[in-house]
């Protein structure tokens, strides 16, 4: 609890970490039962399959954390009267003309980006349109490996003799 409001944070694998409450988002009826318990007034939808490799040797499952999980999120938030904000991103366009606007035409020029608009999709579509998407280009936050994110990965490149764990200023 901060400020008056409390903030209950869910994943899986990272889930050992500690402060967060584990929810496999592939269990649409674990989404229900985590929403409807809480009772929250704002869900935050961040979660996805964003690897590019990953998204390519695993289609199906991309979909299925991409779209049906934001599906299955923006449902539930909504039948519990939460207003979502989805995080999606710069990738559902295809970087040929920016800088893009709100309502510019999608693009994706990748199965990430393709996911992730067909999540936007869902959302708009599970919500009534009574949801936020915020087209961030960098997600950040606590990685496993520097690989993890393009943006750090980036820095093996810029700064070769970078190791794991090396802290950078």
């Amino acid at each position: 609890k901060e400020g008056g409001h409390e903030v209950v944070g869910t994943g899986l694998t990272r889930v050992k970490k500690g402060g967060l409450v584990s929810l496999d988002l592939e269990d649409e009826q674990a989404i229900k039962r985590l929403l409807s318990s809480e009772k929250p007034d704002i869900v935050v939808h961040a979660a996805a399959e964003r690897r590019p490799e990953e998204c390519d040797a695993n289609p199906d499952k991309t979909k299925r954390i991409n779209v049906d999980a934001t599906a299955a999120v923006a449902a539930a938030a909504h039948q519990n009267k939460a207003w979502l904000v989805y995080v999606s991103t710069e990738y559902v366009f295809d970087g040929e003309r920016p800088p893009y606007a709100e309502g510019d035409a999608k693009n994706p020029p990748n199965l990430y980006g393709k996911t992730k608009s067909e999540g936007e999709e869902a959302a708009a579509q599970a919500t009534g349109g009574d949801c936020a998407v915020l087209r961030v280009p960098v997600l950040y936050g606590p990685l496993e490996k520097i690989a993890e994110s393009s943006v750090t990965a980036l820095a093996k490149l810029v700064f070769p003799r970078t190791k794991e764990g090396t802290k950078a200023d």
